[in-house]
């Protein structure tokens, strides 16, 4: 018999088990006690690890900052997928909201018009947009096929410009379409700006 190890994950937690057959016999409170598989006594050596994150920081580097007109409130954009936006009214900034939705490192973080909409650019290639007050990804919009690295805005015009890894350059108007109304001159397709239709 050759030992095994297992990998259970439980709230919070993830734990190992790994099983030597035949080894003696453990008391469950000192080692996880034994098993009895196909007439193998097997001993059980759980191992666990608290997968905890530390309250009000990144699990990750950061990769962008923001900072709202009024000084009173930041913005993060994080390898660990996640924007953040940071009470900075006193000396000791505190988390007070995440954004949660990408599925790789968020690279860029924008704010729009009267700071209630911020704007994120993806490795996952996506930019979201999401409604500051409640947290909310209200639109997604997939058009690069490559990280999404850079994002600049006309604040007041809801205009946001996006640059990838892909070679390209797209101009979006936020609240209008899910399609950008420009295409920069990126090397993907060459050329220079020009009109999107649809």
């Amino acid at each position: 018999d050759v030992p095994s190890l297992s990998l259970s994950v439980g709230e919070g937690a993830l734990s190992s088990c790994w099983e030597d057959p035949g080894g003696p016999c453990a008391t469950p409170r000192m080692l996880g006690g034994t098993t009895n598989l196909g007439g193998t006594r097997r001993k059980q050596r759980r191992i666990s690890y608290i997968l905890r994150e530390e309250a009000g920081r990144h699990r990750s580097g950061v990769n962008s900052i923001t900072l709202s007109a009024r000084g009173d409130t930041l913005y993060s954009a994080s390898r660990d997928g996640t924007a953040r936006a940071w009470n900075t009214a006193n000396t000791r900034s505190r988390c007070v909201k995440v954004y949660d939705s990408h599925t790789d490192w968020v690279n860029d973080c924008v704010l729009l018009g009267n700071e209630t909409t911020l704007v994120t650019g993806s490795s996952d290639t996506s930019i979201k947009v999401w409604n500051t007050q409640t947290e909310e990804c209200v639109n997604t919009l997939c058009l690069h096929n490559d990280y999404v690295k850079a994002l600049a805005c006309a604040q007041h015009k809801g205009f946001v410009a996006s640059g990838g890894l892909d070679r390209e350059v797209y101009l979006w108007d936020i609240e209008a379409s899910k399609h950008p109304i420009a295409q920069g001159p990126g090397g993907g397709r060459g050329g220079g700006w020009g009109a999107q239709g649809g």
